[in-house]
């Protein structure tokens, strides 16, 4: 038996903003998610940059992760994973990025702490631009709905100090993966007040109200499904409005 889902959608394409509007608003999402992911995690302690950021993973070990202070400290780990055949390497960072990590490790003293945050700096910038796309794909309608200026800022920032809390409260290594769960699993406290900031959407005629930290909580634009019915396997991208 095959089930069919119905998704009732409560908004029409005359809702929404144009097609340049949504792209605009996208790219101001991402580009103030990443600025500020990556200052907020270089302010953290130079110890904790380098331990949390994990750079490859050892699939035939559960995926245990190697992380940046590894790779450029121990001496059980092969200077160049791409090519080791003890076990095998899987980066965890674009490999274009690797021949940085390299010449930190094979070329500058291991006392140089400023050359190591500086490198986990650039890995932590190139982690958030990929993770700040994938968010924008996912919560593409929520923040196509959102007016230009503040209120995308307010949630990029917002999304960004989730991060910071889920890897540090967690203690998982950061990823791209990794930020983009700490982005909805994360929580981020906002100053003193106990009052949650509440943005205004405008849909169609309707003026709707959305709490900061509720926007990246609530599904996406596109959900995947993966349904199994005997022994079929189907994909689905499912609408979801909200």
């Amino acid at each position: 038996m095959v089930s069919v889902m119905i998704v009732v959608c409560s908004a029409t394409a005359d809702d929404l903003p144009d097609t340049a509007t949504i792209k605009r608003r996208l790219a101001q999402f991402e580009t103030v998610f990443a600025r500020t992911m990556s200052r907020l995690y270089t302010s953290l302690p130079d110890s904790v940059q380098l331990s949390s950021l994990s750079v490859a993973v050892r699939p035939d070990r559960a995926d245990r992760h190697v992380s940046l202070w590894q790779y450029l400290n121990s001496p059980d780990v092969p200077l160049d994973l791409l090519a080791d055949d003890r076990g095998g390497y899987a980066l965890t960072i674009q490999p274009a990025l690797f021949s940085g990590l390299l010449h930190v490790r094979r070329d500058v003293d291991r006392d140089d702490r400023a050359a190591q945050t500086s490198l986990a700096g650039e890995l932590v910038a190139c982690l958030a631009a990929e993770a700040a796309a994938e968010l924008a794909r996912v919560f593409e309608y929520q923040i196509a709905l959102l007016s230009d200026g503040l209120a995308i800022e307010l949630l990029a920032g917002h999304a960004a100090h989730c991060v910071i809390d889920y890897v540090t409260s967690t203690g998982r290594q950061l990823d791209r993966n990794a930020i983009v769960l700490g982005a909805v699993r994360g929580k981020h406290l906002l100053g003193t007040t106990t009052i949650t900031p509440k943005l205004s959407v405008i849909v169609g005629q309707r003026e709707l109200k959305w709490e900061l930290d509720e926007i990246l909580k609530r599904p996406g634009l596109r959900k995947e499904l993966l349904l199994f019915a005997d022994d079929l396997e189907v994909f689905l991208n499912v609408l979801v409005f909200i």
